[in-house]
């Protein structure tokens, strides 16, 4: 009996164990669904801000604003953004970007494209822990750039023969802006940091300017960590100051490649549009120098253009000098004699 008295403890204990187990196993289970649900709701909640953050930050061209943000990382693409598990479009928006956000603050900044007319909003985003090295050319334009840029960005100019001379101070990333080509002495105080820590875009055509040219090249390089180098250059164009400070500010030559072939697209179907008011007002003149200025040739030429670059853009520097020069001569010739004269305006 007393044998059979001690299995039955035994028993009750082990059942006792299991069922307690089992109690504390759906309360962690529930705990955690909780803490997940929670996380989720609040990354909507934080990317529902941020989208409207956005929203408004493109509205207002040519300003800059700081906002607050929680202590989440905030990942960007081309075409999206994402707040943990949180997804939002971007789709219609050109956004030049690191791929990730960190710090607890992000400065926004927007500028107008126009090529000549009005095209589309670029939006711009950076932190104050991301650190911007302008290595200058020799002709002062460093402090140009770095004048026409918002005071918050973490950005600062030094000279070619002094970049060995910076130092490391602890940002998540480096970005070294070279108006000129590349210089590998500038990785020495940096060879620890991870290879996606530092990135570098040079401008090879600005080596001798002071100032910045309408459309040039544009250089993205990653960085060996093993070689102390930059390395695998993908050679890329801008068009106008907007979108040399778009190449400034995207992640690399993949980001900042398919936010220009969005605003080609923008061009494209924007110039559709004036042509076709153009023509209409040509037709309407009949004859007379108001018919004579609406030739249509010029913005229809832009467009073709914008279309070849929305599809394969980068092609060459060429292509898109071209587009330059016609919106200058679509505006010096056709649109200000419109506007001399008392003409209706191509745009």
């Amino acid at each position: 009996m007393k044998k059979r008295g001690v299995v039955d403890i035994q028993f009750n204990w082990i059942f006792i164990i299991i069922a307690g187990a089992l109690v504390l196993m759906f309360f962690v289970s529930l705990v955690n669904k909780q803490r997940s649900l929670s996380d989720i709701r609040s990354s909507q909640a934080i990317a529902s801000n941020l989208d409207s953050i956005l929203t408004g930050a493109q509205i207002s061209t040519d300003t800059s604003n700081t906002v607050d943000l929680p202590s989440v990382a905030i990942s960007l693409s081309c075409d999206d953004f994402s707040v943990g598990p949180v997804r939002r479009n971007l789709l219609l928006d050109i956004v030049f970007s690191p791929y990730v956000l960190r710090g607890r603050k992000m400065i926004t900044w927007a500028l107008d494209w126009s090529v000549p007319f009005r095209v589309a909003n670029f939006l711009y985003l950076t932190d104050p822990e991301l650190r911007y090295i302008i290595v200058d050319n020799g002709k002062g334009l460093g402090a140009k750039v770095m004048d026409a840029m918002p005071k918050e960005v973490n950005r600062e100019v030094v000279s070619r023969p002094n970049v060995g001379s910076l130092v490391d101070k602890n940002n998540y990333h480096v970005r070294f802006v070279f108006l000129g080509d590349p210089l590998d002495a500038a990785l020495g105080p940096f060879r620890n940091m991870d290879t996606g820590a530092i990135s570098a875009v040079s401008f090879p055509d600005l080596a001798d300017k002071t100032m910045l040219m309408s459309t040039g090249r544009a250089v993205f390089y990653s960085f060996d960590k093993a070689n102390a180098k930059f390395a695998s250059p993908q050679v890329s164009f801008y068009l106008k100051e907007e979108s040399f400070f778009g190449a400034f500010f995207a992640a690399d030559a993949n980001g900042y490649n398919c936010a220009m072939r969005k605003a080609f697209r923008k061009l494209e179907r924007v110039a559709e549009m004036y042509a076709f008011r153009s023509i209409t007002l040509q037709k309407f003149y009949g004859a007379g120098p108001c018919a004579a200025h609406h030739r249509s040739n010029t913005i229809q030429d832009i467009g073709i253009a914008a279309t070849r670059q929305s599809e394969n853009f980068p092609t060459t520097v060429a292509d898109i000098q071209t587009i330059q020069e016609n919106a200058r001569r679509l505006g010096d010739e056709q649109n200000q004699p419109l506007q001399l004269i008392s003409c209706p305006l191509i745009y």
